[in-house]
């Protein structure tokens, strides 16, 4: 089953003139700047192999560079609830000044300065990274740390109420903070809750998972970099990438590309590339705007012996998604190829182009290269076709647990409704997920974008010797397939259940009788670490690219490959962990598509933003 790429019918064959781009090893385009952490805006995409330029073509990379691909870092002060005890008063400072203006606009407070005085809360400071692409009402994951001033022993089970986002400018010699971007509120899950280690700093520092809240959209475009061209360039390029790309609308298809000034291009994003976002603007970085027919034939016997080479496939197959339907024939030719490479990056040319040959190339890849892995599961989701949601659940069964957990987050975005992954949110706090499958057992946990459990084998169960203890709950194995629950407390008094010694239906009364996911994540690792579960817990087992941050215990190692990937993470596995991640929290200044730099320049701690709301240098 095919789907034609999207195209218009009137001056189609003027269309297809317009659509060539050049041979390059490494794009000089959007996915190499992410991964180096730069902005696009500040680099101007440039061809390393000029001399193979075909005179009289004009591609889009040579003249714009694209903003809006970065992530936007924001900051705010807010006081953390709920900390049984291990919080402190704060001293004197600009960050206190400012939390108590903030909690004085709550009504619901009576006295702020009692509040903000228990032992059993906490100021803490804030940061998000908003992602490309984000739009009003969207979530995303919070880093939460205390002040380094501050005396609490920790944030355990600590719940942040609502706090202001915003960016910080650096303006001369000092910061200012800017308008609101940002909502923020949730339950912490201090960082040692998910690898075993209760040093200070891990039970004062963790992530409220999708706690943020977008108040405004983050639109992606183009920029024309030179002054020199006028308003006619932008809308030659709009028309060129309108001719190759639409969006489904209430009407029916539209425009992605409106030109808003004669330097400035807004680029909506097709449906098929909401999770790939850097490759959507690769591929129009390298579409020609302006071509002859003539230099047209001569860059296509040019691609057509590019794709065939291992070393050059990559940015032949990017240059032949970008010529719509005149690329097809190539790119379905080179699935037969023996080189592994070329193979693959033709089907992801495929599945970008809404064809479904390279659906078995696809899998093959996700299941057995991790430097292809994650693009190939994202050009699997890109196929919302019966045939690859079933390629993706044919990887729940395989043996590594990268593999297991990346066919689960495909499968739920691809079909959320899907019941292999339709699961349960139980206590207000956390989703269970069940998921049958014919590998060895396995648990996975989550420290990114949603607090889940995802219980790989229905059928497990505890053995016979578990016990558990926490203040004021027990859990223990009765040594006949079942489990006691004791829940222990000053308003109620004792509670009382027995259920099966499934993992699921344990979880599942725990969840309903409100013990929340971090304490969860405290039974199922002691379950783990006194070997209690039949199979793995794994937490976090997504991609890890370049990532020098301390392993927990029970986080896998990153699968090993002799093959290189030089693309940028599709955002359906990218997050603010695997952006930059040899680099500490807000480390760098990078300039934002205005040209403006934002202050991103911080210890550890994060304890130089003093000035973000006191207003000194």
């Amino acid at each position: 089953m095919e789907r034609e790429p999207t195209t218009h019918s009137g001056g189609q064959q003027l269309g297809r003139r317009i659509f060539l781009a050049t041979l390059i090893v490494s794009l000089g385009g959007c996915q190499n700047l992410i991964q180096r952490g730069q902005s696009p805006d500040s680099v101007t995409s440039a061809n390393p192999f000029s001399k193979k330029k075909i005179e009289g073509t004009r591609y889009v990379r040579d003249i714009c560079g694209v903003f809006g691909l970065d992530y936007k870092l924001v900051h705010g002060i807010g006081l953390a609830v709920d900390l049984d005890g291990t919080g402190s008063a704060p001293i004197e400072s600009g960050q206190r000044k400012y939390l108590v203006e903030a909690l004085n606009k709550n009504r619901a407070i009576d006295d702020v300065q009692a509040l903000i005085k228990s032992s059993d809360t906490e100021l803490v400071i804030v940061q998000g990274k908003i992602p490309p692409g984000t739009q009003e009402g969207d979530s995303y994951d919070l880093e939460v740390v205390t002040m380094k001033s501050s005396d609490a022993e920790s944030l355990e089970n600590g719940m942040v109420l609502q706090t202001e986002l915003r960016p910080i400018a650096r303006l001369g010699r000092g910061m200012k903070r800017g308008g609101i971007a940002g909502l923020a509120r949730g339950r912490i899950l201090v960082n040692s809750m998910f690898d075993a280690r209760d040093d200070a700093e891990s039970n004062v520092h963790g992530v409220i998972l999708g706690g943020g809240k977008a108040m405004e959209d983050r639109p992606i475009g183009l920029r024309i970099q030179s002054k020199k061209f006028d308003q006619t360039t932008s809308v030659l390029i709009s028309n060129a990438i309108n001719h190759r790309f639409t969006q489904d609308s209430r009407l029916g298809k539209d425009h992605v590309a409106s030109p808003k000034t004669d330097r400035v291009i807004y680029l909506d994003v097709p449906s098929n590339y909401r999770h790939n976002l850097g490759r959507y603007v690769s591929v129009i970085l390298e579409m020609s705007f302006q071509e002859t027919r003539e230099d047209r034939q001569k860059r296509m016997v040019n691609l057509v012996r590019d794709l065939s080479n291992p070393t050059t496939a990559s940015a032949a197959a990017i240059q032949l998604e970008g010529l719509g339907v005149d690329g097809i024939p190539v790119l379905k030719k080179a699935l037969k190829h023996q080189d592994y490479e070329v193979s693959f990056r033709a089907a992801e040319s495929l599945a970008y182009s809404g064809i479904t040959d390279g659906i078995e190339t696809l899998r093959k890849v996700a299941e057995t290269e991790p430097a292809f892995r994650w693009h190939a599961f994202a050009a699997l989701v890109s196929l919302d076709v019966p045939e690859s949601t079933e390629a993706i659940k044919s990887l729940l069964h395989v043996r590594s647990p990268e593999t297991r957990y990346g066919a689960f987050q495909s499968l739920l975005v691809q079909s959320p409704t899907d019941p292999i992954v339709n699961g349960e949110w139980l206590g207000g706090d956390f989703y269970l997920h069940r998921v049958e499958s014919d590998g060895e057992p396995m648990i996975h946990i989550s420290r990114l974008k949603r607090p889940e459990i995802v219980v790989f084998n229905d059928a497990q169960s505890f053995k016979e010797m578990f016990l558990y203890v926490d203040s004021g709950l027990t859990v223990k194995a009765n040594g006949n397939g079942t489990v006691t629950i004791k829940r222990y407390s000053a308003e109620f008094g004792d509670e009382v259940q027995t259920c099966s010694s499934r993992v699921t239906d344990v979880i599942e009364i725990l969840g309903r009788i409100g013990v929340g996911y971090a304490d969860q994540l405290k039974m199922l690792r002691k379950a783990s670490d006194s070997k209690m579960l039949p199979g793995r817990l794994v937490v976090n087992a997504t991609p890890k690219l370049g990532r020098t941050l301390a392993r927990g215990e029970n986080e896998p190692e990153p699968e090993k490959s002799k093959r290189f990937m030089s693309d940028s993470l599709p955002e359906l596995f990218r997050t603010h962990n695997n952006v930059n991640e040899n680099k500490s929290v807000g480390s760098s200044l990078a300039p934002d598509s205005d040209g403006s730099e934002s202050a991103t320049t911080t210890t550890s701690r994060l304890s130089k933003f003093k000035s973000w709301f006191t207003g000194s240098d």
